[in-house]
């Protein structure tokens, strides 16, 4: 089964809260499925991301300003997702994907990249595997209201209207990639980029990448 979007959850860390900040997906997870947990924060301050079904978070970021974290093979059930964290006035977005695979998940983790300017490009990735779920993570630090179209038959952004967001694309031949984006003005940015293994991965590709790792 090829990787797909399922849903995503918003949450706005007010400029004068108490941590920790909860939010409930809309829909209950499904069992398997892959969680993607982004956020631009105001510091680099201390970030731990929890959930109700006590899934286990990674974290694969911790750039400045922008922290990522998955958790593969979730859980099913109703879910509020709970962030803990020093800084205040940022916003996190949580979304939930299928058919990513449930042992290894993770292929590659872009560099991140920042310019201020009004078009935005990730670092170049090169995946291992066929059709591998790609995200690309967009924020800024010029308006809270902007405008990110991605590029390059990636979806448009799923979280439109917010400071950070997220697009994703199913890479049906593995090779090198990257991700652009027109902006709505010129805006302060930084983005990166992710590849998730699918469900299908083969176990020759498992034994290639932990070979890698081990290196």
């Amino acid at each position: 089964m090829a990787p797909s979007f399922v849903q995503i959850a918003q949450i706005d860390v007010p400029s004068a809260g108490t941590s920790p900040y909860t939010v409930a997906f809309g829909s209950n997870n499904t069992v398997g499925n892959l969680l993607f947990f982004a956020m631009r924060n105001s510091t680099s301050s201390f970030v731990s991301v929890g959930d109700s079904q006590v899934n286990t978070y990674t974290q694969l970021e911790n750039d400045a300003n922008l922290i990522v974290f998955f958790s593969k093979n979730c859980k099913a059930g109703a879910n509020t997702v709970t962030v803990t964290t020093g800084s205040t006035n940022c916003q996190c977005l949580i979304a939930e994907y299928s058919g990513v695979d449930l042992v290894t998940a993770t292929d590659q983790t872009g560099t991140p990249a920042s310019a201020t300017s009004t078009t935005a490009t990730t670092n170049s990735i090169t995946t291992v595997a066929n059709s591998e779920l790609v995200l690309s993570i967009i924020k800024n630090t010029t308006t809270n209201t902007p405008t990110y179209t991605p590029s390059g038959g990636f979806s448009s952004t799923r979280n439109a209207g917010h400071n950070i967001d997220v697009c994703d694309f199913v890479q049906a031949s593995a090779g090198a990639i990257n991700m652009s984006y027109a902006l709505g003005g010129s805006y302060a940015w930084s983005v990166n980029i992710f590849s998730f293994l699918s469900s299908s991965t083969g176990i020759a590709t498992h034994q290639q990448l932990r070979r890698r790792r081990e290196m």
